[in-house]
């Protein structure tokens, strides 16, 4: 059995990808000393074995060597498949993709993709879950007016063309503000070459980071997607 070190030593891995391992094994560490403090402020034991299996998943591989041909066999890889571990989050990640990757080639050969960004104003904790669930009940009825199985304003999307979708909530945090920013990225299948020209310009209309405007088409929905909530943004690219 090899341990993680010695894997990157002998195969010679880049520094770049060497940095991102690091990342994520002193982000689990932290998440480790988390669990770890919880446990002791809570007295639920239970989570002494989360802290620790945290702390070292990814850390054993057992592997096939084939020295002559420089190749590694993988066999089994120690995860402790936590929702907050960075690693079992990037291996989620390049299992979903594995599956959809195929689905969305052989969408592309009669549609384009679409990048949907809906983002609403940052929420304090106490209000994330429900507006999360605003997200999501939006992102459910702009499919039912892209499909045009419901109207909004008289308006037709049968132009767009509507084949498939797909969403994925990031939820960002400012520290300093100390609130959140759920928003929901999409990629739509529709008619191939569409122009979106800009209706509305606001804040999100303009990169901040570059100091110019964006080249993004930009909409405001007022009170569109759910009565629950008065706006939510969105992002076509």
């Amino acid at each position: 059995m090899l341990n993680i070190d010695e894997i990157i030593r002998k195969l010679n891995i880049p520094f770049e990808a060497l940095d991102k391992i690091i990342d994520r094994a002193t982000y689990n560490d932290m998440l480790s000393d988390f669990y770890t403090q919880y446990a002791e402020e809570s007295g639920e034991i239970k989570y002494l074995n989360v802290a620790q299996n945290v702390k070292y998943c990814y850390s054993n591989i057992i592997a096939d060597r084939y020295s002559k041909r420089k190749v590694y066999d993988i066999k089994f890889i120690n995860y402790c498949h936590n929702r907050f571990c960075a690693n079992c989050q990037k291996l989620i990640q390049a299992t979903r993709l594995t599956k959809i990757a195929p689905v969305l080639s052989a969408t592309m050969a009669e549609h384009d993709l679409y990048h949907f960004v809906f983002t609403v104003p940052n929420v304090t904790a106490g209000e994330l879950e429900d507006t999360i669930d605003v997200l999501f009940e939006a992102f459910s009825n702009i499919v039912k007016y892209f499909k045009c199985k419901t109207k909004i304003c008289g308006i037709d999307f049968s132009f767009l063309g509507y084949n498939a979708a797909l969403r994925s909530l990031e939820v960002t945090y400012n520290e300093r503000k100390r609130d959140y920013h759920p928003h929901l990225h999409c990629i739509f299948a529709l008619n191939k070459d569409l122009i979106f020209n800009k209706i509305h310009k606001n804040v999100y209309s303009y990169d901040t980071k570059a100091e110019k405007e964006s080249s993004n088409g930009t909409f405001r929905t007022s009170n569109f997607c759910c009565k629950n909530f008065g706006v939510v943004y969105m992002t076509v690219s």
